[in-house]
């Protein structure tokens, strides 16, 4: 993908988990997944039921066209069975406030700080988990940028061979970053407005 195209998507700072494992092209090839992380079943199953929740959408809206109060009634158990959810993977998704790093991210890539350097062109698993969603990802990438930064290096990847799935997971939590912050922004800005 051309640079110009990558610079389309949005980019947001974002806090979240990050492990990383550097992966040789055949194990990309072998796999739409990494395999490298420890997780559980449950791990994955806000993903599986992002991905239900986008097909649900779709047919509740029609449903709602013709017996409203039946959409009404899916929807309800919708909002039980996310519930129920995000309950379950709540173990998984909780991180300690160290291992947390504020990414710079995007449906195309991410860049972060790391502890040591990698060539351009390697190839990394990453395991990333988005605590306030309680929303984990497994995507490979490969390395296209790396630079000093003090004592540390900052990493750009370009995410490879990223299911559609996962792709429209980041593409909703992007989104739902962007409205947190334009609530903050309003809410200083309220703020303000009662000061004065």
């Amino acid at each position: 993908m051309a640079t110009r195209e990558r610079r389309n998507y949005y980019r947001i700072n974002y806090p979240l988990a990050l492990e990383y494992h550097q992966v040789d092209m055949e194990t990309i090839l072998s796999s739409d997944s990494p395999q490298q992380f420890n997780v559980s079943p449950y791990f994955t199953l806000q993903l599986h039921l992002a991905e239900l929740e986008t097909e649900f959408i779709q047919l509740n809206n029609k449903v709602s066209e013709t017996q409203p109060q039946l959409a009404a009634g899916l929807e309800l158990l919708n909002r039980k069975i996310e519930l129920i959810g995000k309950t379950l993977v709540s173990g998984d998704m909780e991180v300690d406030d160290a291992h947390i790093v504020d990414a710079n991210l995007s449906e195309s890539g991410m860049a972060f700080l790391a502890n040591e350097a990698f060539e351009p062109k390697s190839l990394l698993a990453l395991k990333l988990v988005f605590p306030s969603d309680s929303i984990g990802l497994l995507v490979y990438a490969e390395v296209v940028r790396c630079e000093a930064v003090g004592e540390r290096f900052e990493i750009a990847v370009n995410y490879l061979k990223m299911p559609e799935r996962c792709r429209s997971i980041l593409a909703r939590t992007i989104i739902r970053a962007q409205m947190r912050q334009r609530r903050i922004e309003q809410l200083d800005l309220d703020d303000d407005d009662l000061r004065h």
